[in-house]
C-alpha cells in the first residue's frame, strides 16, 4: 500500500528541495513493507551525514519512515526501529540543518505510539526516551533505562540509532555520579566509550556522544589517574564534539549552553595529559577552551574557570618559569577564596592549590631558573586531582547544605486562567473605545501619519481581536487606500515609509484570516523594495528596518527557519545600534528584538538565548516605562512579550509549573480577552502538554481554545470567511503522507481534498482527553470543534418552543434576527453584518440572563448528549494522529472504544486509493475495474475489522438480522464521522464477497446506519420535525445522459408518481434555480434528479446543476423551509465533505441548515439506472404504512432495506451500491 516514491517527492517539494542522484537511487529501490522502507530510510540517514547539503536524503528519510509508522502493523518488528529512524531523520534537519518545519508533526507521531501501549513496551520506549525528560539531579534513574539496555540488544551492531541512546545512557549516569553515586562511574564509562567508539564524524548525534564521553573520561581519569586510555579518548571525544557542532549550518546554536561544557571538560582532559607530557602548546590549547568556556556561557559563579585557569597558569609558569604567571594564579586563587561562600566543596581544595602556588611564586623568585626537582614537586601539583575532591559538576549544581536527595517538594498550586467571558459585547468595551482613541491620539503625536490616513489608522487601530479587524472586507478597503497613498508619495521620502510601515501592518492583519504565508511574505517584501529606495545607514532606513522587522521575523518562525531568525535578530541589532538613544521607535524596536529572540531560543532550544531574551525584554520594559507616553501606548505589548518570554524560558528549561503561571500572566494582559489570543495562547499550551504527554493538561488547553471559536469566527464575516477563520484555526499541519494522486480518476480535478488528513486541534483535543480516560470531556470537544460554522446557522434556527411559551416577545426577536443575519449574509453591506452581529451577541446575552435559559443555545451538557440517544446509539469515531477511538453515547452512559488497530496516517492512506477506485472513469480498460473492485471490496473489510466489529461488539450488535425481517426490525445507529474517515462508507464496512454474505459479518446486517456531523445537529433535526405538517411531493430533474440525453432522470421522477402520486415535477427548462428555490418552501419531500458538483475549496458552492444556472449550497442553507421532511440528492457526490472534513459541509448538510430533517445522499457519484432503482423502491417502502413497514420519518431503516436488496443484485459491485447514505434523525 505505501508509496515511497510519491510521499518523497512530496515531502522534497515541502521543504523546496531537489533531489540529488544518490538519494533517487535510494528512494526508487525502496519496496513496499516496513522493513524495506527502514533500510531505505537508514541508507539516506548515512547519506545526509556525508558532508555537503544533505537535507535532501534526511527529509526522504523522514517520509519513508513516516510512510513505514502508517502501513506497518501494530506489532511489526520494524515498528521500534521506524520510530527510532523517524526521529533521527528529524534530529539531522533540525540540529544540523536548522529546519525545524517538520518538529511539532513528528512529535505528534511520537506521541501516537505510546498510545495503547504499556509504558515499558519497546516501541514506546523508542518514542518516548530519547527526547524524555533529561535526568534530573539527586533523583533515582529512570525505571525505563533497563528497557532501553534491552532495546539496544535489539538492535544491529551498526544501526545508527545507537550512539544517541548509548550517549543518553551514559549522560544519564554522569548525572547521578556527579550528586554522588560513585558506583556509577564503571557503567558511565562503559556507556559512553561504546557511543563514541560506535558514532561517526558526521552522524547526528556526533556531538552528544563526544560530548558525553569526554566528561566520563574525566571522571574516570580522576577516579584512576593512571587511566592513559580514559584520558586520550577523552581528549579525542571533546575534539570530535566540538568539529561536528562547529560545522553545522546552524552553527550548534542549540548547543551552545552544552558546547561550553565540552569546552570545559576539553580543556580538563587536556590538563590530564601535563603529567606525563608537559608541554606549552597543550596549556595554551586548555586555556584556549577555558576562555571560550567564560565566553560562552552565564556568570562562573562556582569558580570553575578560575581555579582551573589558575592551575593552568601555574603549570605554565612550572614549565616556563614565569613569575608573572604564577603571581596571576595566587591573585586568582585568593579573590576565589574570598568570593566563594562559607561551607563551598572546593574551598578547603582552593585553599591547599593556594598554598602550593605561593610556595612556588617564593622559590621563584630565589632561583634564576627552573631546576628539575622543583618542577618534578610543583607541575603535579598545579594539575593533578586529589582524590578526595567531589565530582566535577558539569552537568548538575554543586550541592549545598540546603540541597539534599529525597522527595521533591509539594507542588504549588497552578494559577487559573480567568473564565472565558461570554460571546458579545463584554462591559466596559465603550471605555476601551475611548482609551484606544486616547492612544490613537498619543501615537500620531510621537509618530507623525499623513492627515488623510488618520481615519483609516482609526479604523485599524481596532486591532485583529475584533471581527472589524479581521473582517476581510474592512482590510480590502483599507488596503485599497494605502496603496493609493503609498503610490502618492515620493520614493525616499519619510512619509513613504511612514505609509509602507502601515500598509505592511495591514497586508500582515491578513494573515489572521487566511493563515496563508504568502501574506507575510508579501509585507516583507514590500518593507524590503521601499528600504532599497532610503540611503543605507540613515535613521529613516534604521526605522523603516525595525517597521519591516517583525514580518521578516515572522516569516522566519513560520518556515521554522533558525538561520532567517537569526538574521532577522541581527538586522534589528544594527538598525537599533543606528538610532539615538533617545528616539522614539527604539523601545518598540528594543521589545520587537528581544521577541525575535524569545522565538528563536523556542525554536533551537537553547537556554542562554531565552535568558538573554528576558534580559531584553526587562530592559524595553524600563525604557517604556521612564519614556513620558510610552507606558499607555507600547505597556501591553512589552508586558505580552515579557509574559512570551517568561513561557518560552520555562518551557525551554522544562520548567512547566512556570510556563503555566506564564500562560495564564499572558491571557491575563490587557488585550488578552482577544478570542484570538486566548485561542493562540491556548493552542500553544496543548501542542506543549502534548510533548511531554501530559493528556489531562492538553485536553484541557483544547477546551479553552475551542471555547473561543465562535468569536473567533465571528457571524460578523462572510460565510466564506468564516469557513477560512475556522480552516486555520483548527486544520493546523497536514501530513505529506496523505495527498492524493491527482492522475486521473477525477474528471472535475477539484472533486478530492488534495490532504486527506492533517491535525484538528477538536480531534486532537479529544484524542488527549482519551488518553487521560474523560470520554464526556472528549465528546464535547468533538462537539465544540465539528461543524462549526453548521452549528452558527442552526442556532438562528433553534427550536423556539420554550421561549415563546415563556418568553413570547424575546422569541419574535429572535427569529427575526435570525432572518436578518440572513439577509445580511447574503447581502455586501458590511456594516449591516457587523451591526447585526453584535445584536445577535446581544440577543443571546439577554436570552441567556433569563431565568430558566442559562444555557440557551450551548454545547450540550453530558445529560443531554445521553438524551440524544434515547433513539439508537451516537457512535463518534475520533481519527487522530495521536490515537484513533470511538466515543459511544446510549441513554445510559458515555464510553469509549479504543481502536488499536487504526492509524490516522494508514486510514489517510486507505481513503486515497478508495476514492480512486470509486471515481475510476468507466472508459478505464476492464483489468482496471477489477482491481478497483478487488480494492472497495479489501477497504470494507478492513473497515470491518478495525472500525465497525470493535463497535458492534461492544454494544452487544452481534447478530445479524434474519434474512426476511422486515425494516422496522433493524436497530437504528448513528455514525459520526471524522478527518479521512468521513470520505469512507462505514455503513457499508464488512466482509461483503458474495461467499462471505451469508455469515453476515456487515453493519448492513446488524444495524441501520444513519450519520450526523454532531449530536447537536441530529437534537436539531429531531425538534424541527416535530409535529411537521403539510407540504407537497416535489421533484426535479435534469437530463442525466450523455450529449444532453434524458438519461434515467425522467424513469427516477415517474418512479416516484408511480409510489406516491401527487408529485409536482419540476423539469427540462422548467427547473431553473429561481423556481426550484420558490417550490422548495411549500415542499415537504423533494427528490433531484440532476447531476451535482461537489467544490471542496468552496463547499458553499456545491451545486447542483439545474436550466439556467446552478443551484449553490450556500442558496439553499440560506433558506427557511417550514414544512420540509426528508430531501433525497443522488447527484454526484452530495454528501461528500471538502478540504476541512470535520466541517461536513455538502450540498446534503445545506439542506439539512434550512429545514429538513432527514436526507439522503451519495458520498460518489452513483450509477443512475442503480440510483433510479434505489429511488423506486425506497419510495415504495415509504408510502402508506403496511405491516412490517416504516414509517416516512424513519428513512434511515428503509434504505438500509433498500440498499441490502441492491447489495445482493450488484454482489460483484460494491461501488453501485455502497454510496447511499442517510443523515438525519
Amino acid at each position: 500500500m505505501g508509496d515511497a516514491r510519491g510521499a518523497v517527492d512530496r515531502m522534497l517539494t515541502r521543504f523546496g528541495l531537489a533531489e540529488p542522484p544518490a538519494t533517487a537511487r535510494l528512494v526508487d529501490g525502496a519496496g513496499t513493507t516496513p522493513a524495506s522502507l527502514l533500510e531505505a530510510a537508514e541508507g539516506l540517514l548515512r547519506e545526509s551525514w556525508r558532508g555537503g547539503d544533505g537535507r535532501a536524503p534526511a527529509a526522504a528519510a523522514l517520509a519513508l519512515t513516516v510512510l513505514g509508522l502508517d502501513t506497518a502493523a501494530r506489532e511489526d518488528p520494524s515498528r521500534a526501529r521506524l520510530v527510532l529512524h523517524l526521529q533521527l531523520a528529524d534530529r539531522t534537519l533540525a540540529h544540523v540543518y536548522g529546519d525545524f518545519r517538520t518538529a511539532p508533526e513528528v512529535r505528534h507521531h511520537l506521541a501516537a505510539q505510546t498510545q495503547h501501549r504499556s509504558p515499558d513496551d519497546l516501541v514506546a520506549v523508542a518514542a518516548v526516551y530519547p527526547s524524555g525528560p533529561a535526568q534530573q539531579p539527586f533523583r533515582p534513574a529512570d525505571p525505563l533505562e533497563h528497557r532501553v539496555a534491552e532495546l539496544l540488544a535489539t538492535l544491529p551492531p551498526d544501526d545508527p540509532s545507537r550512539p544517541g541512546l548509548l550517549a543518553r545512557l551514559a549522560h544519564c549516569a554522569l548525572v547521578r555520579y556527579e550528586c554522588g553515586a560513585t558506583h556509577e562511574l564503571p557503567v558511565l564509562w562503559a556507556r559512553a566509550r561504546e557511543a563514541f567508539e560506535a558514532v561517526t564524524p558526521g552522524h547526528v548525534d556526533a556531538p552528544d556522544a563526544g560530548r558525553v564521553a569526554v566528561l566520563a573520561g574525566v571522571a574516570q581519569v580522576r577516579a584512576h589517574p593512571r587511566d592513559r586510555e580514559a584520558v586520550d579518548i577523552a581528549v579525542q571525544a571533546g575534539r570530535l564534539a566540538l568539529a561536528a557542532a562547529s560545522g553545522r549550518t546552524m552553527g550548534g546554536l542549540r548547543d551552545r549552553h552544552e558546547v561550553r561544557g565540552v569546552h570545559f571538560a576539553l580543556a580538563v582532559a587536556l590538563m590530564c595529559t601535563l603529567p606525563r607530557a608537559p608541554a606549552r602548546a597543550t596549556i595554551d590549547e586548555a586555556m584556549g577552551h577555558l576562555e571560550a568556556y567564560r565566553a560562552e556561557g552565564l556568570p562562573d559563579e562556582d569558580g570553575a574557570y578560575e581555579v582551573n585557569a589558575a592551575s593552568l597558569l601555574a603549570a605554565r609558569a612550572v614549565i616556563a618559569w614565569e613569575v608573572a604567571d604564577a603571581a596571576e594564579a595566587e591573585r586568582m586563587l585568593r579573590a576565589l577564596l574570598e568570593r566563594l561562600p562559607p561551607g563551598h566543596p572546593l574551598l578547603a581544595h582552593i585553599a591547599q592549590k593556594a598554598a602550593a602556588v605561593g610556595e612556588l611564586r617564593s622559590r621563584m623568585r630565589l632561583l634564576p631558573r627552573a631546576l628539575g626537582s622543583v618542577a618534578t614537586r610543583f607541575l603535579p601539583m598545579m594539575v593533578r586531582f586529589a582524590p578526595a575532591l567531589p565530582p566535577v559538576h558539569l552537568r548538575t549544581p554543586l550541592p549545598r547544605d540546603d540541597v539534599r536527595a529525597g522527595p521533591a517538594p509539594a507542588p504549588e498550586p497552578v494559577p487559573v486562567p480567568a473564565p472565558v467571558p461570554a460571546p458579545g459585547p463584554q462591559p466596559g468595551d465603550d471605555a476601551r473605545d475611548d482609551a484606544g482613541e486616547d492612544l490613537l491620539t498619543r501615537f500620531t503625536s510621537a509618530f507623525p501619519v499623513p492627515p488623510e490616513l488618520q481615519p483609516l489608522l482609526r479604523a485599524m487601530a481596532k486591532g485583529p481581536g475584533t471581527p472589524q479587524g479581521i473582517d476581510p472586507a474592512f482590510l480590502a478597503d483599507a488596503e485599497r487606500q494605502l496603496r493609493g497613498a503609498l503610490e502618492r508619495t515620493e520614493a525616499g521620502s519619510p512619509e513613504r515609509a511612514q505609509t509602507a510601515s502601515l500598509l505592511m501592518a495591514l497586508i500582515a492583519m491578513r494573515y489572521t484570516a487566511d493563515q496563508d504565508p504568502a501574506v507575510i511574505e508579501e509585507a516583507a517584501a514590500l518593507g524590503d523594495r521601499v528600504l532599497a529606495e532610503l540611503p543605507h545607514g540613515t535613521p529613516e532606513h534604521a526605522r523603516l528596518l525595525l517597521a519591516s522587522a517583525p514580518w521578516q521575523h515572522m516569516r522566519a518562525v513560520l518556515a521554522m527557519d533558525s538561520a532567517a531568525l537569526r538574521a532577522c535578530c541581527a538586522e534589528l541589532r544594527a538598525a537599533l545600534d543606528r538610532l539615538p538613544d533617545d528616539a522614539p521607535e527604539r523601545a518598540a524596536g528594543e521589545a520587537e528584538y528581544a521577541n525575535a529572540l524569545t522565538n528563536l531560543a523556542g525554536l533551537t532550544q537553547d537556554p542562554a538565548l531565552s535568558a538573554e531574551a528576558r534580559r531584553r525584554i526587562a530592559d524595553a520594559s524600563r525604557r517604556v516605562e521612564r519614556t513620558p507616553g510610552l507606558t499607555d501606548l507600547l505597556g501591553g505589548m512589552v508586558a505580552s512579550y515579557g509574559h512570551w518570554a517568561d513561557y518560552t524560558d520555562a518551557t525551554v528549561r522544562g520548567d512547566r509549573r512556570a510556563a503555566r503561571a506564564a500562560e495564564v500572566a499572558l491571557a491575563a494582559e490587557p488585550g488578552g480577552e482577544m478570542p484570538a489570543l486566548r485561542f493562540e495562547v491556548a493552542r500553544i499550551a496543548m501542542a506543549d502538554a502534548l510533548e511531554h504527554h501530559d493528556w489531562a493538561a492538553a485536553a484541557d488547553a483544547a477546551a479553552r481554545a475551542l471555547e473561543t471559536l465562535p468569536s473567533v469566527a465571528s457571524l460578523a464575516l462572510t460565510r466564506q470567511d468564516r469557513r477560512a477563520y475556522v480552516g486555520g484555526a483548527l486544520l493546523g499541519r497536514r501530513y505529506a503522507m496523505a495527498h492524493l494522486r491527482t492522475d486521473g480518476g477525477d474528471p472535475e480535478g477539484a472533486g478530492r481534498p488534495d490532504p486527506l488528513t492533517g491535525t484538528s486541534l477538536g480531534r486532537t483535543g479529544c484524542a488527549a482527553a482519551l488518553a487521560a480516560g474523560r470520554p464526556a470531556q472528549a465528546l464535547a470537544l468533538l462537539e465544540q470543534s465539528r461543524a462549526v460554522l453548521m452549528g452558527q446557522d442552526l442556532e438562528a434556527r433553534a427550536d423556539l418552543t420554550a421561549l415563546s411559551s415563556a418568553h413570547p416577545l424575546l422569541a419574535r426577536e429572535f427569529s427575526a434576527l435570525g432572518r436578518r443575519l440572513r439577509r445580511a449574509e447574503a447581502g455586501e453591506d458590511v456594516m449591516e453584518r457587523h451591526v447585526a452581529a453584535a445584536e445577535w451577541e446581544a440577543l443571546l446575552m439577554r436570552v441567556r440572563g433569563t431565568a430558566g435559559f442559562e444555557r440557551f443555545l450551548m454545547p450540550p451538557t453530558e445529560r443531554e448528549m445521553r438524551e440524544v440517544a434515547a433513539q439508537g446509539p451516537v457512535v463518534a469515531v475520533n481519527v487522530d494522529r495521536l490515537r484513533c477511538d470511538v466515543v459511544v453515547v446510549t441513554r445510559e452512559r458515555i464510553f469509549h472504544v479504543p481502536l488499536r488497530e487504526l492509524t490516522e496516517g494508514q486510514l489517510a492512506l486507505r481513503a486515497a486509493e478508495f476514492l480512486e477506485a470509486v471515481n475510476l472513469p468507466r472508459s478505464a480498460p476492464e483489468e482496471e475495474h477489477d482491481r478497483a473492485r478487488e480494492l472497495v471490496l479489501d477497504t470494507l473489510a478492513w473497515l470491518w475489522r478495525t472500525v465497525a466489529e470493535p463497535v458492534l461488539t461492544a454494544l452487544d450488535l452481534t447478530r445479524p438480522l434474519p434474512g426476511d425481517a422486515p425494516a422496522s426490525a433493524a436497530p437504528r445507529l448513528w455514525w459520526s464521522a471524522s478527518g479521512p474517515l468521513a470520505y469512507l462508507p462505514l455503513h457499508a464496512a464488512g466482509l461483503q464477497r458474495k461467499h462471505q454474505l451469508p455469515d453476515g459479518r456487515t453493519v448492513l446486517d446488524r444495524v441501520a446506519s444513519s450519520y450526523t456531523p454532531t449530536l447537536r445537529a441530529l437534537r436539531h433535526a429531531r425538534q424541527i420535525s416535530s409535529g411537521r405538517t403539510g407540504g407537497r411531493l416535489l421533484a426535479v430533474g435534469r437530463p442525466t445522459g450523455t450529449a444532453g440525453s434524458a438519461g434515467t432522470s425522467a424513469r427516477e421522477i415517474a418512479a416516484i408518481e408511480d409510489a406516491l402520486g401527487g408529485v409536482r415535477a419540476l423539469e427540462g427548462e422548467a427547473a431553473t434555480p429561481e423556481r426550484v428555490l420558490a417550490a422548495l418552501r411549500t415542499a415537504r419531500w423533494v427528490h433531484f434528479a440532476c447531476h451535482g458538483v461537489s467544490d471542496p475549496q468552496d463547499p458553499s458552492a456545491s451545486r447542483l446543476l439545474l436550466h439556467g444556472g446552478p443551484l449553490s449550497a450556500g442558496d439553499v442553507s440560506r433558506q427557511e423551509l417550514l414544512y420540509a421532511e426528508l430531501a433525497v440528492l443522488l447527484a454526484c457526490h452530495t454528501a461528500r465533505t471538502g478540504h476541512l472534513p470535520d466541517e461536513a459541509a455538502h450540498l446534503a448538510s445545506a439542506f439539512q441548515t434550512a429545514g429538513y430533517p432527514q436526507v439522503v445522499g451519495a458520498l460518489w457519484e452513483a450509477d443512475d439506472a442503480v440510483s433510479a432503482l434505489l429511488s423506486a423502491r425506497l419510495y415504495a417502502a415509504l408510502r402508506a404504512p403496511a405491516p412490517g413497514a416504516v414509517a416516512p420519518a424513519d428513512t434511515g431503516r428503509a434504505l438500509n432495506h433498500v440498499v441490502r436488496a441492491l447489495r445482493t443484485r450488484y454482489a460483484r459491485s460494491p461501488a453501485a451500491w455502497a454510496p447511499f447514505v442517510h443523515i438525519g434523525r
